[in-house]
């Protein structure tokens, strides 16, 4: 136990003093030591590779360093004495207006709040949630019309037999009775002829 005693330090943490000129010179070495290093040339970096034009356009002005000014989409009354085609049109522009104001506002209410990742998470968690839970009774639904369908497809199956059954019944019933036709014709006439 003793020899654990002994291993342990007790002393209080060591602190210098700072010379402010001290700290300086070492701030001056060290922004002339990054200015003679050259930039990494990031070739361990993948070249990224766009998957559509539209991509590629967009990743070019970020690279440029252009970035979009918002320009809110203007909504144009039509004349008093436009068509009702033009009126559609222009009730069409107008949602189309808000909705990009709505969602606008939406990502100014996201920048605003630090906590609207998380919320966004939370958010999209639940959307999840809800699509599997829709997923999961639609698959239960599809399951049900597929029992269905099977179910009927025996049913036809076992009556289609039936029905060959029954016709060929009926081929026979309706040959015998030509044959009586014929048979009674036959006799009928044979009387007719055995009476004169």
């Amino acid at each position: 136990m003793s020899k654990i005693q002994s291993s342990l330090i007790d002393s209080l943490p060591y602190v210098d003093e700072l010379n402010q000129q001290y700290e300086q010179y070492a701030l001056s070495l060290i922004e002339e030591e990054m200015q003679r290093m050259a930039a990494p040339r990031g070739e361990h970096v993948p070249k990224l590779t766009c998957r559509t034009p539209m991509m590629q356009k967009e990743w070019e002005k970020r690279v440029a360093g252009k970035t979009e000014t918002f320009i809110a989409p203007s909504v144009k009354r039509p004349s008093s004495k436009a068509s009702l085609e033009e009126w559609k049109e222009a009730v069409k522009r107008a949602r189309i207006a808000y909705e990009a104001e709505r969602i606008r506002s939406i990502c100014l209410e996201v920048d605003k709040d630090p906590m609207a990742g998380n919320k966004w998470k939370l958010h999209n968690e639940k959307l999840g949630k809800l699509v599997q839970a829709q997923k999961d009774i639609l698959a239960e639904q599809q399951k049900k019309v597929q029992d269905i369908n099977q179910r009927r497809q025996q049913s036809q199956t076992k009556s289609g037999q039936q029905l060959k059954v029954l016709e060929i019944q009926y081929q026979e019933l309706v040959a015998k009775q030509q044959n009586l036709k014929s048979a009674i014709a036959q006799l009928e006439s044979e009387l007719s002829t055995s009476q004169e």
